[in-house]
């Protein structure tokens, strides 16, 4: 199946088993979510998607400027596990909100309890795709009391997620990201599904 005109995205090739899913669309059509899954899936608790998503607004001054220097890094990794985190929770803190849901993670949020980060981060790398720079992060939401991999791993809460985000406006003064995402219920199908995946973002044509 091809993916046409989503945002940067002109088109990319999706795996053969993938089907059209849930579109969402914002306020004036400003954020915008599309879902494609293969046609064997339609439960929420199992569920393998490739989401390509804005979420509405531009990143603020200095997230646009961490980020755009960032993703200048490229190819680059910035931290992987069981790295140490001294490092990388500056960089982190500097990109902000613009991480999107990834930025509650437990390299910049050491809180307990209701305010316990709700991601955690596996790795996060800067690559060139198909000559276009972006930010890799690998990682797992998560409930967010649960701080011990294996307790993660083995609750029902948890979804296996592989994101990639990338400047749509680089000529404009603030960054407009968007994000394209592998996301799974579990790690076998994480597993399954990651290298066509792979293999469908060597596909993507950028905007002009």
């Amino acid at each position: 199946m091809l993916l046409k005109q989503a945002g940067a995205i002109k088109e990319m090739l999706l795996p053969p088993d993938f089907a059209e899913g849930e579109k969402q669309f914002g306020g004036m059509g400003l954020n915008w979510s599309l879902t494609y899954q293969p046609k064997q899936f339609s439960s929420d608790t199992k569920f393998a998607r490739i989401i390509s998503y804005y979420r509405g607004l531009p990143a603020s001054q200095r997230e646009t400027t961490a980020f755009r220097t960032t993703l200048l890094t490229a190819p680059k990794v910035i931290w992987q596990e069981p790295s140490d985190t001294g490092a990388v929770r500056m960089t982190l803190q500097e990109l902000g909100d613009a991480l999107g849901p990834a930025a509650d993670n437990q390299l910049t949020n050491t809180l307990d309890g209701l305010q316990a980060p709700r991601f955690l981060i596996q790795s996060i790398e800067t690559k060139l795709l198909v000559r276009k720079p972006v930010i890799a992060i690998k990682g797992l939401f998560h409930f967010h009391e649960l701080k011990k991999l294996d307790e993660i791993l083995g609750h029902p809460q948890t979804s296996h997620y592989y994101g990639l985000l990338y400047d749509a406006t680089p000529d404009q003064e603030q960054a407009q990201i968007q994000e394209l995402m592998l996301s799974t219920s579990t790690k076998d199908l994480y597993d399954r599904y990651f290298p066509a995946f792979e293999r469908s973002l060597l596909t993507i044509r950028w905007q002009a």
